[in-house]
């Protein structure tokens, strides 16, 4: 088996001790983007943990994915051409998300490299579970560590980040976490941890994250869909959650408030997706601007004011990944992602048909409708995103012997 998983009977030090220190390291460097309990670490800690693991990833490949090559050649040339407002710091952009593709994407192939991208992808929802699970209880001891200058009513919807350090983080997370737990349940058959994905699920709707449920929602039906064998199964399944979510609506029916909230403010607004539709518009006009190449990477028209742009260009927020492909990088472009990211489905679907992948990379899908951070490598998002790309596309290097177990073998 190449992705090693954490069995819960051995203690989590003797998983830990049989991965490189470097590995770690790098876990512990991604996770900073989005814990908001840990204390100030320099951002030059930080990156050059990231770029000492991305030299070990050079060091140890032995062959590149042409897919991603092509892509990586070709931003820099659209950079070129399209002379995007250095405001947005094109440049530097593009080497944060050169490393995030040269570290987690799967662009670099060996035996070592998917086996060190299966533990970090095992952690790292490991670590989504432990955040989600927790959020649920620091909203309940009165703990936000979402950082939110000159707001102080905390109970307002979108304001509560719990664990991390911000709600739209903890939406997406949580969702993670949650179905990792019910992954463990069903092969554990545990009560316990069925429960612990209920929370876990209650976080996602304290960070009042429209997209976020929606999005955890449907990665729940793709993964049973992939998990059962038959219909009939299914349906087992989904009476007996349908049955846990009933008993426990004391404990979620009042987290559902802010998603409320959100919405009749929306309503207000004008339409459901009110908060969204002026990034979605001005996404397609910066797209007819230019539809071969783009606007420009991570770029977006500085006159507009649908507020895609914080203080200065610091932060960029297109309001859809998949819109922001097109806008920013332009049909070009979107044949790259499109052809890595249909790569990856195929990989799964061929290879080994792994449930939690397809959930995973379901709730990501739906998620990135109305969150634009694809291209942004400094975002835990985005690195999460991925990482389960590079996961999925490693499942056809899967020995031929391991694909009828596979389901059952991998995380």
């Amino acid at each position: 088996m190449i992705f090693p998983i954490t069995n819960w009977a051995v203690p989590i030090y003797e998983y830990l001790k049989g991965i490189n220190k470097i590995v770690l390291l790098f876990i512990c460097a991604e996770l900073t983007k989005i814990v908001g309990f840990l204390p100030p670490i320099s951002s030059t800690i930080i990156y050059g943990i990231i770029i000492i693991y991305a030299i070990h990833c050079l060091l140890h490949t032995k062959n590149y994915e042409s897919i991603y090559l092509g892509l990586l050649l070709y931003i820099p040339l659209q950079i070129l051409i399209t002379s995007p407002n250095v405001m947005f710091s094109p440049w530097q952009r593009y080497i944060l998300f050169a490393i995030i593709i040269i570290t987690c994407s799967g662009m670099c192939q060996s035996e070592i490299l998917r086996s060190e991208r299966g533990r970090i992808f095992e952690i790292i929802c490991f670590s989504c579970a432990i955040i989600g699970v927790g959020s649920f209880f620091a909203r309940f001891l009165g703990i936000n560590y979402m950082q939110v200058n000159g707001i102080t009513d905390l109970s307002r919807a979108g304001i509560f980040g719990g664990l991390a350090s911000h709600s739209m983080l903890l939406g997406p997370t949580a969702g993670v976490g949650s179905l990792y737990i019910v992954n463990k349940a069903l092969e554990n058959k545990s009560v316990f941890l069925f429960a612990c994905s209920i929370l876990c699920l209650a976080s996602v709707l304290f960070a009042s994250s429209r997209s976020a449920f929606l999005s955890t929602i449907a990665a729940g039906f793709v993964y049973l869909h992939f998990k059962t064998a038959n219909l009939g199964t299914f349906f087992k399944y989904f009476v007996a959650i349908f049955i846990l979510l009933a008993c426990s609506i004391p404990l979620w029916q009042g987290a559902m408030n802010g998603l409320i909230e959100k919405q009749n403010g929306n309503v207000v607004a004008g339409s459901t997706f009110a908060s969204r539709e002026d990034k979605w518009d001005q996404r397609f006009e910066e797209f007819k601007s230019n539809p071969i190449c783009g606007y420009g990477f991570v770029s977006v028209d500085p006159t507009n004011k649908d507020n895609s742009i914080g203080a200065g260009g610091q932060s960029v927020e297109p309001g859809s990944s998949w819109l922001s492909v097109l806008s920013m990088t332009g049909i070009i472009g979107l044949i790259f992602i499109g052809s890595i990211y249909v790569e990856a489905l195929l990989a799964v679907a061929k290879n080994s048909r792994n449930p939690f992948l397809f959930g995973v990379i379901t709730l990501l899908t739906v998620n990135m409708f109305t969150e634009g951070y694809i291209f942004f490598g400094g975002s835990f998002l985005s690195f999460l995103f991925w990482i389960t790309i590079g996961v999925c596309r490693d499942q056809k290097y899967l020995p031929i012997e391991n694909l009828t177990n596979a389901p059952n073998d991998n995380y």
